[in-house]
Order: structure tokens, then sequence, then C-alpha cells
């Protein structure tokens, strides 16, 4: 990997690429291709949005737990749990939209979005640390999932 990689417009759009392309390649069982394209994917997080970074390291600790990985697959729900909860924080508070009802649902649908995505990042990490044996921290991980989600998530 000498390249310097794609332009920064551009790194989103190559990041969600070399995701889709992972998940074909998990589809089709090569988990090997797979986690070659996330470890691309991921060398791109710096420049992609926070949720996208977020995406990749699920898909990461995803993958790499279903390979028996699961010290490795920890420390992507880590990054996940991090860009989740840094991508949350940045939002701006719904009171700045009173008045404003279309931004006032769009800030909302982004927020159980967003808050969706964490419950996600917080309960593969407490499964991956229940997988390492590290259960002190798991249940506060898991209580913190369902809050989100029985707040924020739809009930399907």
């Amino acid at each position: 990997g000498g390249s310097p990689g794609p332009s920064p417009e551009l790194a989103p759009c190559v990041n969600l690429s070399l995701s889709n392309l992972a998940a074909l390649h998990q589809r089709q069982g090569d988990k090997d291709a797979a986690l070659d394209c996330l470890h691309e994917a991921e060398a791109l997080c710096q420049a992609v949005p926070l949720a996208d970074a977020a995406a990749t390291h699920l898909s990461l600790c995803a993958l790499l737990s279903q390979l028996g990985r699961h010290a490795e697959a920890q420390v992507h729900a880590e990054q996940a749990v991090s860009f989740g909860e840094a991508d949350i924080m940045q939002l701006p508070p719904l009171r700045q939209r009173a008045g404003d009802t279309v931004g006032a649902a769009a800030a909302a649908v982004s927020l159980r979005d967003k808050a969706s995505a964490l419950a996600v990042a917080y309960n593969n990490l407490a499964v991956q640390r229940e997988f390492l044996g590290q259960t002190s921290e798991c249940l506060t991980l898991y209580e913190k999932a369902v809050i989100l989600a029985e707040g924020h998530m739809d009930a399907d």
C-alpha cells in the first residue's frame, strides 16, 4: 500500500464501496477477502463521517468475531463506540430547532439513527468482552444498549 489513497472528497464513497464489497465477499463465503476490504475501508476512517467510521468498525468487529478473533473484535467494537459517541455529541441541541418542524423532524430521525448505531456498538462490545471473560463491564454495556434501543429504535 504505497499509494496515498483516494482524494478526501472520494474517501466516503470508497469506504462505502469497500464495505459493500466486503459484505458481498462474506455472503459468498470468502471471509478473508471480506476482511481485506474492511481493512482497506478502515484505513479511510479518518477521512469519512463519524457514522461511516463507526459502521466500518462494527463490520470489522462482527467479521472478526465470526472468525473467533475476539480480542481484535473487541478493539473494533471499542472504536465503534468511540466514533458513535462522538457522532451523537456533534448533533445540535434539539431546542435550537424550536419552530422549525421540518428541521426538528430531520434532527429526530438523525438522533434515532445515531442512537441505534451506538446501541449496536455497546451490545457488540459487551458480547466481545463476554467471549474474553471480561464480564465486569458487560452488564453496564448491555444496559446502555437497552436504554438507547428503548428510547430511540423502532419496535421492529
